[in-house]
């Protein structure tokens, strides 16, 4: 952890009472249930995307423009990369809740606790489930740009 951050958190802990920690608590839980509810409904739709234009592509790949069909072919590469990579970012779902779980029993081994008597533990997801959900975002726009194009061409 950067020492700047560290030093931050420290002051923050020092400082912080019990209701600033439960509404610290409550703004991450929020902030964790509607991302991966987010993530997992874009990765449904991105299934169900992919699922019916790999079906109108193959039906029809005989009959398209050579820039058509590339343009199809792209953007169905784009849209498996960010499923692929939302179902990473999705299992950071997993690992966070793992960390957490860890964070807490670790928070009540007996140990010096802060002036308010509560000790704050933290989790954050792997740096991979990270970059995955960028990816997956980045990815997604990609393909819709991809599809816009294969549409301008018919």
């Amino acid at each position: 952890m950067p020492e700047k951050l560290r030093d931050a958190a420290l002051s923050f802990v020092e400082k912080a009472s019990k209701d600033d920690w439960k509404r610290f608590a409550e703004y991450g839980e929020r902030r964790n249930t509607v991302l991966y509810a987010w993530l997992r409904w874009l990765v449904l739709l991105e299934a169900g995307l992919f699922s019916l234009m790999t079906g109108q592509l193959f039906a029809r790949a005989q009959a398209m423009p050579l820039a058509q069909l590339l343009w199809a072919k792209a953007a169905l590469l784009l849209t498996a990369t960010s499923i692929l990579a939302g179902a990473v970012a999705l299992f950071g779902e997993v690992v966070l809740g793992r960390r957490l779980l860890a964070a807490h029993l670790r928070s009540l081994s007996p140990s010096p606790v802060t002036p308010t008597g509560v000790r704050p533990f933290f989790a954050g997801t792997p740096k991979v489930c990270r970059i995955a959900e960028w990816l997956c975002y980045i990815a997604f726009l990609g393909s819709i740009a991809a599809w816009m194009r294969v549409i301008w061409l018919l």
